[in-house]
């Protein structure tokens, strides 16, 4: 038995699903934008876990892709001064339910980690044991953005750690990604502004992403360098 934490539109869990059925796997998924019922009780003797009223047992593997277990009724909290706060706790919840069952399960990936997902960290981390990192800059002057330019242009930019996805009424701002930082947009900019994070541009041979999974390492190559519209971004697909 497996279980899938996902997203109800992500292609990769569908293709993975069709190889766990074709190889006779039995798989229950969990889309975050489904409401989930979940019950978690605990005694000195025991703990149960039930999950839209079916038991999670330590047999079980879990793969977390890019999900949560929704466990809150939208239809009739949002839009009410207390669904905000009802998040809150959900997320502790699910941060818990995903610790344990990590004591007990085979469990790959995580919602935890992927909320606590920071590029600086990482960078950091990087750093620390040996690899090479471009020089990155964050800051809120443009006094100091303007000197990095000056020494390392080209420069790129990307978001600290969220997309952007905001919107009104009448308006949407998305991200594009990954972008090249210009003069002119420097110039349009005001002495002090909210922090953001520049990297000098390291053109790329090949594109390499890598996981790792007890203990195995997994490494896949892609071509972006190979065409203008993906060579900064790979997203942004043609």
């Amino acid at each position: 038995m497996a279980i899938i934490i996902t997203e109800s539109n992500d292609i990769t869990t569908n293709k993975v699903i069709d190889w766990c059925l074709a190889n006779k796997v039995t798989v229950r998924r969990i889309n975050s934008q489904s409401f989930s019922k979940i019950s978690f009780e605990l005694s000195d003797d025991t703990d149960l876990m039930n999950l839209n009223q079916k038991k999670v047992s330590s047999r079980e593997k879990i793969w977390n892709r890019r999900g949560k277990i929704n466990t809150i009724p939208k239809k009739e909290l949002v839009g009410t001064p207390f669904y905000n706060y009802l998040k809150r706790e959900e997320d502790s919840l699910i941060k818990s339910f995903e610790l344990h069952l990590k004591d007990e399960n085979l469990y790959a990936g995580s919602y935890l980690k992927e909320v606590e997902n920071y590029k600086i960290t990482h960078l950091l981390n990087a750093k620390k044991i040996g690899l090479k990192i471009p020089r990155t800059l964050v800051t809120n002057s443009k006094d100091e953005l303007t000197e990095f330019h000056k020494r390392c242009n080209p420069i790129i930019s990307k978001d600290l750690r969220y997309s952007v996805s905001v919107s009104d009424k009448q308006t949407m701002y998305s991200s594009i990604g990954t972008f090249e930082v210009t003069q002119a947009m420097l110039d349009k900019l005001g002495n002090n502004f909210a922090p953001c994070l520049v990297q000098e541009k390291v053109d790329k041979k090949v594109e390499i992403r890598i996981f790792v999974f007890k203990k195995k390492i997994f490494s896949m190559a892609i071509f972006s360098q190979n065409d203008p519209q993906t060579s900064l971004d790979y997203r942004n697909y043609n």
